[in-house]
């Protein structure tokens, strides 16, 4: 009977006893997991609105995504460590603030630049990775205990399936196998949605059972159900989505979306870069300015920060700026008198064209004086000064005169080189800016790069004023004509104009500008075509000791092995007439149009040698299409290049 009343007083008094263990954290994990998926379904459903409202959903997905990341730690660390109150709070603090820094990260947009994508990246490979400290932690102290190994292989499992996700995401699984199938249904983004649900329902699974201590007796005699339940759920959506993707190409194999295509307010700005380039944001820039003008003759005022508040609200376009050249040619707006002076032309601008192809460099031809009275040489100021509002964009302008010849197809400015410059001009400092021995043909203003930035709208705008709409023209040609000794005519020319503004006023234009003389910018054509065949043979030796060189290849990764050609030239560095090809061969003095060259050139040497030019760096590029010209003087014959060419 007493034995009786102990045991009825115990059965009374042991619930009482029982501390009930708390849920919070694992409601925390179920309210980041819904945040997330709800902030996914938010950004899909409306990112389509505009290229604004894109950018927010995408901040508010990345959000999602590293809440759903913090507060999957909770109920393992909680949970595991709970008589361990010092590394609780560790664990658990160092990921909130992890978590709390990656979303800032995402939302903030001074975080959305370029530079700071490796910082983004790296936040979010350090969350994920940093729940290995604490799975570790926890096998090493209860190591042998059933419920650990069996929560801590539902972990490993939802890693397994986090993991498989953001594999398939990023390979482009299976679309990249069979292009166009899987447009509606079965493609990489949506099994990677299924993924990631895949794995919080896992998590879910390892979350309530550590978090219910009436369950961890029945983990000795149950088996673990872990991977059935996992790939149960994922082999039914995928099931599912199969039968809905076989569906649909049954019944409608090639939907058409002519119609919604024709109609411009159905088209999608906000779908990727290669759509968002081609649309406006809805807030205010530069552009909407009334005072703002194209005209050389009205200087531009804090284009610095318009051109990086522009950038700032398109950040499609914004990425990659830094790199990004736009080169800028022309002729004049009338046609030639020489009777071979429009082929030229021609031949002269496809050289250009063939060469920003190979190297990704969108290119602008101009052919309209766009300041009536700066003609000539002169007309390339306003179209640069142009260019530059008209592609905010881009990081560099690169001028190139009608007549200067890409004659090494493979070579790539090295833009490393001027990172603290801001203007590129091929020519020698001391011929520049020394005091005795400075001349007119210092540099050469037939071929320069420009940075789109405050210092380069000055410049030009300072330099236009030497030009024939300035007031103070022909005294400008006095005032150059006696700075320069050897200058041969008395107006002013662009060339002149600005070594004389580097010259007197280095401080403020002279350091910024780098003036290249390793390697031929711009070089002078009488010099350089007598070199053509002797670095031709140069580089058939050279691919003959090399068969990689000369192994046929796609026109795409032409720079691909131009890089595997550069050690074989690293003796050279960059100067030609070493063995390197010349980079650009410029044509000064043969007037091709007018057909008045110089007269110091007889006869058609300057047509014969620019068409032998032309022939030289076409070469290289036909070669890709498995042809050549064997005689660079004859532009009509072509041969086929014989495999393994020049073995």
């Amino acid at each position: 009977m007493q034995q009786s009343m102990k045991e009825d007083l115990a059965n009374i008094i042991a619930p009482l006893m029982v501390r009930p263990i708390t849920r919070w954290p694992f409601f925390a994990f179920l309210g980041g997991a819904m945040f997330c998926l709800l902030a996914s379904s938010i950004c899909h459903l409306l990112s389509c609105h505009s290229e604004r409202v894109s950018y927010i959903m995408l901040r508010l997905d990345y959000a999602g995504i590293a809440a759903l990341i913090s507060t999957s730690f909770y109920p393992p660390v909680y949970y595991s460590f709970m008589c361990n109150p010092f590394f609780c709070n560790l664990y658990m603090g160092f990921i909130t603030l992890m978590g709390i820094a990656t979303v800032l990260v995402s939302l903030l947009p001074v975080f959305q630049t370029p530079e700071f994508r490796t910082v983004r990246a790296s936040l979010f490979c350090a969350m994920g990775f940093s729940g290995i400290a604490p799975i570790l932690h926890k096998l090493i102290l209860f190591w042998g205990t059933p419920e650990i190994l069996h929560t801590t292989g539902y972990e490993v499992l939802m890693g397994a399936f986090y993991g498989l996700g953001a594999l398939v995401y990023a390979t482009r699984i299976p679309e990249r196998w069979m292009p166009g199938k899987f447009d509606i249904a079965g493609h990489s983004h949506q099994l990677f949605h299924v993924l990631v649900v895949a794995g919080a329902y896992t998590h879910y699974h390892a979350g309530s059972q550590t978090s219910d201590p009436m369950s961890k007796s029945s983990y000795r005699n149950k088996p673990c159900l872990c991977f059935i339940n996992g790939f149960l759920f994922l082999g039914g959506a995928l099931l599912l989505l199969l039968l809905l993707w076989t569906f649909l190409s049954f019944s409608n194999p090639f939907p058409n979306f002519e119609a919604k295509l024709n109609d411009p307010d159905s088209l999608n700005c906000a779908m990727g870069e290669s759509e968002t380039k081609h649309c406006d944001s809805p807030e205010k820039s530069f552009y909407d300015d009334p005072e703002l003008s194209y005209s050389i003759e009205k200087p531009v005022k804090n284009w610095d920060a318009k051109r990086r508040d522009w950038l700032k609200h398109h950040p499609s376009l914004a990425s990659g700026a830094r790199d990004r050249i736009l080169v800028v040619t022309g002729s004049q707006p009338f046609p030639c008198k020489n009777p071979i002076g429009d082929h030229l032309l021609l031949r002269l601008f496809k050289n250009k064209v063939d060469y920003c192809r190979i190297h990704g460099y969108e290119i602008f031809y101009n052919n309209a004086y766009l300041q009536p009275k700066m003609d000539s040489y002169w007309a390339k100021i306003p179209v640069v000064r142009a260019a530059m509002l008209a592609h905010p964009e881009v990081e560099w302008i690169w001028w190139v005169d009608s007549d200067a010849v890409f004659t090494d197809m493979e070579f790539k400015v090295p833009l490393e080189r001027y990172k603290d410059h801001n203007l590129v001009v091929h020519g020698w400092p001391d011929m520049v800016y020394h005091t005795y021995n400075k001349s007119w043909t210092g540099l050469n203003a037939g071929v320069f790069l420009i940075r789109n930035c405050q210092w380069s709208m000055d410049l030009m705008h300072v330099w236009s004023h030497f030009g024939p709409n300035s007031p103070n023209y022909k005294r400008w040609g006095q005032i150059l004509t006696s700075t320069f000794k050897d200058k041969p005519y008395p107006l002013p020319d662009d060339q002149s104009s600005l070594i004389y503004l580097l010259f007197k006023l280095r401080k403020k234009w002279g350091y910024k500008t780098y003036i290249e003389s390793d390697y031929n910018l711009e070089g002078y054509w009488i010099e350089l075509v007598k070199t053509y065949d002797n670095v031709t043979e140069g580089y058939i030796d050279m691919e003959i000791r090399a068969p990689t060189l000369r192994r046929r290849h796609a026109e795409k990764l032409s720079e691909y092995y131009a890089a595997l050609r550069e050690p074989y030239l690293e003796d050279v560095g960059y100067k030609s007439g070493n063995g390197r090809r010349p980079f650009v061969t410029h044509f000064t003095g043969c007037q091709q149009c007018s057909g008045n060259h110089n007269a110091m050139y007889v006869g058609d040497t300057c047509w014969n040698e620019m068409e032998r030019a032309l022939n030289f760096a076409d070469n290289q590029v036909l070669r890709k299409y498995g042809f050549m010209h064997p005689d660079l003087l004859n532009s009509s014959l072509v041969s086929v290049v014989p495999f393994d060419y020049p073995a």
